[in-house]
């Protein structure tokens, strides 16, 4: 068996199905020959053993019933980083890199203040872990990733072992802000804490009609009747913090849908109605309101 025969029979499986099915079997087969696409194309007449041909099959069959090929191939990349993901984590999405990108825009003008970036949901990692590495020579910065989920953070906590970045993020199992809420209470300078909200934000309805979706985590897609549960929640969190620490000023990223953004505006407003939070919106490469800043 070849492998050009090993995409046709794999673009086979998936063209009813996968809208950029050749591309997809061209994943496929670079995953399981351990080989880059480029070099696949420059060697189609190369013959395989009969259990990689098989394996691509498998894996082609798989994707074509909407398993997510980042589930298949057990990797996915995110802001130019590797990530390992699985069953229980969510797969990163590009519309998330607007947090890096927005985060690094805005802050670390002046490293006299101190910071402490805090990704609540962590996944992954993708996202406190493309920070830290960018960020891993900056003073004053530490760094904190939080999530429920032990099977979960046991993935992050690879992915940060492979840039090297370890020792450099916390781990910490818990609910929200619950993890490291009495740190934040006790600190005694002037400090900035900067918190990635990339939390469940998708209704019942929005999950059905994404069949693309329905095999990752379902505590990690879904936010409630509006989709708002957890932020209404984390909003609490930090109303309490404030309260009893004023030394400390939050800036908050909180990854939402087109939609959501006025009901987020209005539910932060009514909270906080005595701290006056100011929030802006940055819309994704596709015109959809994405992310919702809100300094408080």
């Amino acid at each position: 068996m070849k492998i050009n025969q090993a995409l046709e029979q794999s673009q086979e499986k998936l063209k009813n199905n996968i809208k950029d099915y050749q591309k997809e079997a061209l994943l496929i087969a670079s995953f399981v020959l351990e080989l880059p696409p480029e070099k696949i194309i420059t060697q189609l007449e190369k013959k395989i053993k009969k259990s990689q041909f098989k394996k691509i099959i498998k894996l082609s069959e798989k994707r074509s019933q909407n398993w997510p090929l980042a589930y298949l191939t057990g990797t996915k990349s995110f802001y130019n980083l590797d990530f390992m993901v699985n069953k229980n984590t969510l797969i990163p999405r590009p519309e998330s890199e607007l947090i890096i990108e927005e985060i690094i825009k805005n802050n670390f003008n002046t490293s006299e203040q101190e910071t402490i970036i805090i990704d609540i949901g962590t996944g992954s990692g993708c996202l406190i872990i493309s920070l830290a590495d960018i960020l891993k020579n900056k003073e004053n910065i530490s760094f904190y990733a939080l999530d429920i989920s032990r099977r979960t953070l046991k993935v992050a906590k690879r992915n940060a072992r492979k840039y090297k970045l370890r020792k450099i993020i916390k781990f910490l199992k818990g609910n929200l802000l619950k993890p490291i809420r009495k740190k934040l209470k006790n600190i005694k300078k002037e400090s900035h804490i900067i918190i990635i909200a990339n939390l469940p934000y998708l209704t019942k309805e929005e999950i059905k009609k994404e069949p693309s979706i329905q095999l990752e985590p379902r505590q990690a897609l879904y936010g409630g009747k509006d989709g708002l549960k957890y932020y209404k929640k984390l909003w609490s969190q930090i109303k309490k913090i404030k309260e009893k620490n004023n030394k400390i000023n939050f800036t908050v990223y909180q990854e939402i849908n087109d939609w959501q953004k006025e009901k987020l505006e209005e539910m932060i407003i009514k909270k906080m109605r005595n701290h006056s939070p100011q929030s802006e919106i940055i819309k994704d490469l596709n015109n959809q309101q994405r992310l919702l800043i809100t300094n408080y």
